[in-house]
């Protein structure tokens, strides 16, 4: 719809449409025609809205979720898509396991990938979970807490590390 805003004589505002080639509004001052106009996005967005949610609720699954999840497991790691996930399913405690690659484990300790890690040691160990815990909470700029308990781990023939671990989201 082409609109102009235009100004009085007066100094109030009239609104003229190129589609009528006409005035629609007159004798407005800014803030009602921000007003008027903000209505009309607003009854706009209703509509796209409610449309949006009719085709979701005919489809009747839950494949747009487990899309999501996958992407931002995929984007972010699993360890993000478990808290997502522990978010919107708001379930209390979830039990999940996450692999953690010799790269990830070396971004966590901050070293090359030259340097040896003995991964039989509890303080590696406790050094890679809290940071690895530090790593996944940080990035949520959200004022609801996070609890992620590290219950159990073991070393993969890879040398790869194997959490085991709950996600409570509001931990009361």
């Amino acid at each position: 719809m082409g609109r102009r805003i235009i100004k009085q004589p007066n100094g109030k505002y009239c609104v003229f449409s190129s589609i009528v080639d006409n005035i629609i509004h007159y004798d407005m001052s800014q803030e009602e025609i921000i007003n008027e106009y903000v209505q009309e996005e607003r009854e706009k967005n209703t509509e796209k809205v409610k449309q949006a949610i009719l085709r979701i609720n005919l489809k009747d699954n839950y494949d747009d979720y487990q899309d999501m999840l996958s992407t931002i497991k995929d984007i972010h790691g699993v360890t993000r898509a478990h808290i997502t996930q522990a978010f919107i399913e708001n379930t209390g405690r979830l039990k999940f396991t996450e692999i953690l690659s010799r790269d990830l484990i070396n971004e966590l300790l901050d070293i090359d990938s030259d340097t040896e890690i003995d991964l039989s040691s509890n303080e590696t160990i406790k050094q890679i979970t809290n940071r690895w815990k530090e790593f996944n909470v940080e990035e949520y700029d959200i004022n609801t807490p996070i609890l992620i308990d590290v219950y159990s781990h073991s070393i993969t023939p890879n040398n790869e590390l194997v959490f085991t671990y709950e996600l409570n989201v509001n931990p009361s």
